[in-house]
This record gives structure tokens, sequence and C-alpha cells, in this order.
């Protein structure tokens, strides 16, 4: 029993030195980096889309002084960048360009009708609508729009609120060509001390809509 013993002994120690003895192999790696690029191009217009360029502007007015009671002023601001603002009141209907009795005045050339650039798709017909939504400025309203004038390679066209039309020609080059919306319209100012003098005031909103068929 004890030459057994011996033998296990001697065959254990063997086999602990072949494993210790045996070389440990070593983990291999690559690494690389991949470069993700791109080239940008700038895309082609939506085939409709506008661009506010000019606000509506009625400038400078006046006011209605108290002469009167219950005194309105009328301020009617065209389409065209160069006319002269018509002012009036109940009290004196006939449109001037100066004061009027109750001291309704455009004051400076200060006021400008409404801009906006239109790109469509040329020879497609399109609508157009226009509506009026006013910020609730007691005593001082957006009474209208009035005429719409739409410019481009025709000569121009005015219409109220809603139009139909065909998209101008484009022109050489280019894929669609800018028209112009005008817009001005009318302000009425009644007597009222609350209402705040020498600040911007934003009376109404107009929203233009545009739309194939």
């Amino acid at each position: 029993m004890i030459e057994i013993h011996r033998c296990l002994a001697i065959g254990t120690a063997t086999l602990a030195f072949a494993v210790a003895s045996t070389p440990a192999t070593a983990q291999i790696r690559a690494t690389e980096t991949v470069p993700v690029i791109v080239v940008l191009e700038v895309a082609a217009d939506p085939p409709l889309n506008m661009q506010v360029v000019k606000p509506i502007s009625f400038g400078r007015v006046t006011i209605p002084n108290k002469a009167k009671p219950d005194t309105v002023c009328s301020y009617q601001l065209g389409t065209s960048a160069s006319a002269a603002m018509e002012t009036s009141d109940q009290y004196a209907p006939t449109t001037i360009t100066g004061r009027t009795p109750n001291g309704c005045q455009a004051l400076a050339a200060s006021h400008s009708p409404g801009n906006i650039q239109v790109r469509c798709d040329p020879g497609r017909q399109m609508s157009i609508a226009v509506g009026v939504a006013s910020t609730k400025i007691a005593n001082l309203t957006y009474v209208d729009t009035g005429p719409v004038a739409l410019s481009g390679a025709d000569p121009t066209i005015q219409f109220v609120k809603n139009h139909t039309t065909t998209c101008k020609p484009g022109k050489t080059g280019q894929a669609a060509e800018a028209m112009e919306l005008s817009i001005g319209g009318t302000l009425a100012v009644r007597r009222d001390d609350a209402l705040p003098v020498g600040k911007v005031l934003e009376v109404a909103r107009i929203t233009v809509s545009l739309a194939y068929p």
C-alpha cells in the first residue's frame, strides 16, 4: 500500500510540472477607425412657399381730438409704397391727405403696405385667401384689408381677400419665379384717453393662404 501511494504522488507531480511548463498564448487585436463623410447641397425650393418681406405699417397717426365726442379717425393705406395715406373722420367724410377738423392726421411718410414674396410652380393654378384676426385693442381696429395687389411677370392684379391665379412663368435658369403680394387696409382710431401713445402696437394679424387645387 505504501508503494502504490508513492507512485501516485510521483505521477501527480509529473502532471503538475507538464501543465506549468506549457507557454501562455497572447491575445491578438487589430483596431481601425472608419470616417463617416457627407456632402451637403442646397435643397430645391418648396413647390409653394411665402416669405414676409415687410409688415403692414400705418406709421405715426393721431388719435382724434376732443372737438366732438365719440370721434373716429379713419386711415386708408393703399398697396403702393409711394401712395399717400388717406385720412378721414365721420364729421369730415371727404378723404384728405392733411389734418381733419378733429385732428386726424398721418404724421410724416412713415407708412408702408405689407409685402410678401411668393414662390410657386410656373404655370400651375393656385388659390390665394386672405384672412384677418384682430388683436382686440379697445378703440383701435384694423377694419379691412381692402384690395390686395399681386405683381409678377404680368401687369399687377388687384383682388379682395380671395383670388385664383396661375403662377407666372419662371425666369431662365430658375425653377420658380418670385411674385409679390402687397396688402394695405383701413385703420380706425376712436377717441380714447386710455390708448397708449408713442408705442408700436400690433393691431391685427393677416393670414395669407396659398393652395394648389
